[in-house]
């Protein structure tokens, strides 16, 4: 049986995940990789779990390299592009 666990790094994405129905198990406060790790370590092993992690193209790919250091197959997905608005 496949189990999903949802974390969001702050109030924004936890909001916008609840908006289309997906209810994070974790909700950190503040972007930070170490919490988010520490986080996930306290709720089991992180060695051996599979993880996809999405972000925004602006975000470093930290969050995966800590993951894949403790024994995580993670998948880095670049779920969008941020651009600059065109002047008014």
């Amino acid at each position: 049986m496949l189990t999903v666990s949802i974390a969001a790094l702050g109030p924004n994405t936890a909001d916008r995940l609840e908006a289309r129905g997906l209810k994070p198990d974790v909700v950190l406060p503040e972007v930070r990789v170490d919490a988010l790790v520490d986080a996930m370590g306290a709720a089991g092993p992180i060695e051996g779990q599979r993880v996809l992690v999405v972000r925004p193209d602006y975000v470093r790919d930290a969050l995966a390299g800590e993951l894949g250091r403790h024994g995580a197959a993670v998948t880095d997905l670049v779920a969008y592009n941020t651009v600059s608005a065109p002047p008014e």
